[in-house]
C-alpha cells in the first residue's frame, strides 16, 4: 500500500511555556473599547485615541467613533427587533389601505397623517428636522419642528361655505367630469395662487368654458373640455385636502387626451402644454422639461403666421409663448441643463412687453408688469447657470458683467414692485404684505437666488481641479477667497432666508413650490459653509493676538445669526416635506449639517479657553490668506468644521436630476 502524505495539521495547544524561547514575554492581546469606523473597516489596530487615532492623523483622514459596537450580538438583536417592530406597524398601515374604493384610501391616509402620526413616523426611519420647543428666535441650538407651528397655505381646509355633497367619482356629462363644485374650487385655486406669474387664459374665459361644459354639454368640444382639466388639475395640487385623488387623475387623464389628438386649435394645445408643465413641476417630475419642450415647438411651428402684433389673437398667443419661456429659463436654471429659448420667442415676449407698456406708461402694478419682470429675471438666472457651468473658467469680467445685469434688474423695477413697497425694516412683522404680494416675493427670491449662484459656481471652480478633494483642499480653497466676497454672499443669504420667513410667518408657503424650496436649499447651504468657517476662526482667537489683529475677525455672534436663518429656512422645507418629494430629500442633505455645526457651536461654547485650543488643534495647518493678516500666520481647522465646510462645498454642486423624480 502506498504511503499518502497527510497535510500538515497545526498543533491544537501551544507548546508549553519552558519550551518557548527566551526572551521577554509578549503582552496578551487585549480588546479595546469601540475602534474608529477608518481602523474597522480596515481591520487594523485603532490605539483608540480621542479626538483622533495614530491611524487617522497618519492618513490624514477624518476619524469618527460610533456609539454602538456593532460586533456585539445584542447590538444585532437590538437592530433585527427595531426593524420587526417598523415593519409589523407598516404592514398594519397597508392593511388599513385596502379597501375598493380609491377616496376611502384617501381619507384613510389622511386620517393616519392626522391622528395617527406617530404610527406614521415609527414607520418611516427618516430624519425629520427636529423639535422647536423654545420661543425664542434667537437659539441656533434648538431643532425645528418637523410640523409647521401654523398650517401652510394650500394645506388649509377651504373656509368658504362651499360643501360638496357629490361623490367625485361619479361622471357628470359626456366627457366624464367631476362635478361642477370641485371643478369651480380646483380652478379658483390655480388663479389665486398660480396664475398671476404663469397666464394661460382669462379667468372670464375659463368661467364660460365651465358653464358651457356643465350647462350646454352638446355645445362643449374635447379642446375646452382639455382646457378646463389643464388648469384645474394644477389648481388641485394647490388645494391639496380639498379635492379627491379620482378627481386629479380624471383631470390629468382628460387633459393629456387631448395632446394626443389632432386638433387644429394650437393655441388650446399651449395652453394646455404649460399647464401640464406646470403640474408636473409641482410633482417634481424631470419630463417637466419635455413637455415645456414641445410646447415651444408648437408655438414656433405658427409663429411665422401671426404677424399682426395688434391683434388680440396674437397677444394671446404672446402671452402663454411668454409663460412657456419663463417656465423654460426657470427650469434651465434650476435643473441645471442648457437653455433652449431662441430669438423668436424672445423677440415676441419683448414686442409684447412694449405693447403693455404702451398701455401702462406709468407702470402701475398689474400681473402682466409681474409676468415681464418675472421673464427677464429667469432669463438672467438662467443665463448665469449657462455661462458659469457650460465656461472651462469663470473670469472675473463674466462675473460682473452677470452681477452688473443682475443689479439692472432690480433698478429698472417701478416703485410698486420694490422690496421696501411691501415690507418694513422689521421684515417678519410687516402688515404690508399678504398672499396677493407673494408673487413680488418670489422673483426678489429668484434674483437674490441667482446671485448665491454665482457664489456657488466660484466656489465649485476652485475645487473642480481635483478628482476627490480632501477635506483639506477645500477648506485651503475656501479660505482663499476674499473675506469681503464670503460677507457679501453671506449677506444675501441671510436676507434670502428673512423673505422664507416672512413667507412663513404670514401663512404664505405653498408646499409644493419649488421656487421656496430651491430658495431653502440655497440659502442654508451657504449660511452653513460660513458659519462653520467663522466658527473655525473663532476657535483660533486663543489670546495670542493684539486687538488690532483680531478686530476684523468673526465673532461667535456671527456664527448665531447664521444658524438661526438656517433654522428658519429647516422649518419652511419641514413644512413641505411631508408634501414634496424634493423638499423630504433636501432636508436630508441640510439636517444633518445643522445638527454637527449645532453640537460643535454647543462645544466651543461648553469648553475653556485652554480647552478649545487644544480642541481645535487637527491634522489641518493653512495658511489664512485673506483675513486681513500679511504676516502669513498658520490657521489649525478642526476636523469637524473642515468636514462640514467640505460637505457644504459638495452639496452646492448637487445635481437636482438626483432630487426629482
Amino acid at each position: 500500500m502506498d504511503s499518502v502524505s497527510l497535510p500538515f495539521i497545526r498543533p491544537k495547544h501551544i507548546r508549553p511555556s519552558s519550551e518557548q524561547q527566551a526572551g521577554p514575554a509578549l503582552p496578551a492581546r487585549r480588546k479595546t473599547s469601540l475602534a474608529c469606523s477608518n481602523c474597522r473597516a480596515k481591520r487594523s489596530r485603532c490605539d483608540n485615541r480621542k479626538p483622533f487615532c495614530s491611524e487617522c492623523v497618519k492618513a490624514r483622514q477624518r476619524c469618527v467613533y460610533e456609539n454602538s459596537d456593532k460586533r456585539k450580538k445584542e447590538t444585532w438583536k437590538a437592530a433585527i427587533s427595531n426593524l420587526e417592530q417598523k415593519n409589523r406597524r407598516l404592514e398594519a398601515i397597508v392593511r388599513s389601505l385596502r379597501c375598493n374604493s380609491l377616496d376611502k384610501a384617501v381619507e384613510t391616509l389622511r386620517q393616519l397623517r392626522e391622528n395617527g402620526h406617530e404610527l406614521d413616523h415609527a414607520a418611516t426611519p427618516r430624519p425629520s428636522v427636529g423639535s422647536d420647543t423654545g420661543s425664542s428666535d434667537q437659539s441656533p441650538t434648538q431643532s425645528p419642528s418637523p410640523r409647521p407651528k401654523r398650517p401652510v397655505a394650500h394645506m388649509q381646509r377651504s373656509r368658504s361655505s362651499i360643501t360638496i355633497d357629490h361623490d367625485p367619482t361619479v361622471s357628470v356629462g359626456p366627457f366624464g367630469l367631476p362635478p361642477r363644485e370641485i371643478t369651480r374650487r380646483a380652478v379658483s385655486s390655480f388663479f389665486s395662487c398660480g396664475g398671476t406669474l404663469f397666464y394661460i387664459m382669462p379667468r372670464e374665459d375659463c368661467e364660460s368654458m365651465i358653464e358651457t361644459t356643465y350647462d350646454r354639454p352638446e355645445d362643449a368640444t374635447r379642446s375646452v373640455v382639455g382646457q378646463i382639466c389643464a388648469v384645474a388639475v394644477v389648481g388641485s395640487h394647490y388645494c391639496t385636502d380639498d379635492i379627491p385623488a379620482s378627481a386629479k387623475e380624471k383631470y390629468f387623464d382628460l387633459a393629456s387626451s387631448l395632446l394626443h389628438d389632432d386638433v387644429e386649435d394650437d393655441l388650446s394645445i399651449m395652453r394646455v402644454h404649460a399647464c401640464l408643465s406646470i403640474y408636473l413641476i409641482l410633482l417634481k417630475s424631470t419630463t417637466a422639461r419635455a413637455i415645456t419642450a414641445s410646447g415651444l415647438n408648437i408655438a414656433r411651428y405658427k409663429m411665422p403666421v401671426y404677424t399682426q402684433t395688434s391683434s388680440a389673437d396674437w397677444r394671446e398667443r404672446a402671452k402663454v409663448t411668454r409663460t412657456l419661456s419663463f417656465i423654460e429659463c426657470w427650469l434651465s436654471s434650476t435643473l441645471g441643463y442648457k437653455l433652449d429659448l431662441r430669438q423668436d420667442e424672445i423677440k415676441m415676449v419683448n414686442t409684447l412687453a412694449m405693447s403693455e407698456s404702451m398701455e401702462n406708461p406709468t407702470n402701475q402694478l398689474c400681473p402682466n408688469l409681474i409676468r415681464w419682470h418675472a421673464f427677464k429675471i429667469a432669463y438672467l438666472s438662467a443665463q448665469v447657470y449657462d455661462l458659469v457651468h457650460s465656461a472651462a473658467s469663470v473670469s472675473i469680467d463674466d462675473l460682473q458683467q452677470l452681477s452688473l445685469d443682475l443689479d439692472t434688474w432690480l433698478l429698472e423695477l417701478p416703485n410698486s414692485m420694490r422690496l421696501d413697497s411691501l415690507i418694513t425694516a422689521d421684515d417678519a412683522a410687516s402688515e404690508n404684505f399678504d398672499a396677493a404680494s407673494r408673487p413680488i416675493l418670489f422673483l426678489h427670491m429668484i434674483h437674490i437666488t441667482s446671485r448665491i449662484m454665482l457664489y456657488e459656481r466660484v466656489m465649485h471652480f476652485t475645487v473642480k481641479q481635483s478628482l476627490n478633494p480632501s477635506d483639506e483642499l477645500v477648506v485651503r480653497e475656501v479660505l482663499r477667497l476674499p473675506a469681503d466676497t464670503h460677507q457679501t454672499y453671506q449677506s444675501f443669504a441671510q436676507h434670502l432666508a428673512r423673505l422664507i420667513r416672512l413667507l412663513y410667518d404670514k401663512d404664505c408657503v405653498l408646499a409644493r413650490c419649488w421656487l421656496t424650496i430651491n430658495a431653502c436649499y440655497h440659502s442654508s447651504i451657504v449660511l452653513l459653509l460660513n458659519a462653520a468657517k467663522n466658527l473655525a476662526l473663532v476657535a483660533q482667537d486663543d489670546g495670542a493676538e493684539d486687538e488690532a489683529g483680531r478686530k476684523d475677525r468673526p465673532d461667535l455672534e456671527s456664527v448665531f445669526d447664521n444658524l438661526v436663518h438656517v433654522r428658519f429656512c429647516l422649518q419652511a422645507l419641514g413644512a413641505c416635506e411631508d408634501w414634496d418629494i424634493a423638499a423630504m430629500r433636501l432636508v436630508d442633505v441640510v439636517k444633518p449639517l445643522y445638527e454637527r455645526l449645532r453640537q460643535a457651536v454647543e462645544m466651543e461654547k461648553s469648553q475653556e479657553p485652554d480647552q478649545a485650543v487644544e480642541a481645535s488643534k487637527s491634522p489641518y495647518s493653512m495658511p489664512d490668506l485673506n483675513m486681513g493678516t500679511d504676516n502669513g500666520r498658520q490657521v489649525e481647522i478642526p476636523a469637524r468644521l473642515a468636514h462640514i465646510m467640505h460637505q457644504s462645498v459638495a452639496a452646492m454642486k448637487l445635481p437636482y436630476q438626483e432630487v426629482w423624480v
